[in-house]
């Protein structure tokens, strides 16, 4: 409830009474602006909670990270992976 009313004060939704919440229009120019400004925001974020995480923990995650790096894509994941390539090589 709480991303809701934030969603709504921050007019990324629109409430019109008696039908619903509906996503605000957006240009691309005011999308590709908000990507830009979480990008760097959870760029922020990590390097602040990096220094936060117990070495064990790391140590997990590497682990985690080569099994899951050593291991082949499945048919999904390549039909995404072209799809994002294809869709920056040749934007609409």
């Amino acid at each position: 409830m709480k991303f809701i009313h934030r969603s709504r004060n921050e007019s990324v939704v629109n409430t019109v009474p008696f039908k619903g919440m509906y996503v605000a229009e957006m240009s691309l120019q005011e999308l590709d602006e908000m990507f830009e400004i979480r990008i760097e925001l959870e760029g922020l974020a990590i390097k602040k909670a990096a220094p936060k995480i117990p070495s064990s923990v790391i140590k997990e995650l590497e682990q985690a990270m080569q099994t899951w790096s050593s291991r082949k894509p499945n048919e999904y994941e390549e039909k995404i992976r072209f799809k994002h390539i294809k869709t920056i090589a040749h934007p609409d």
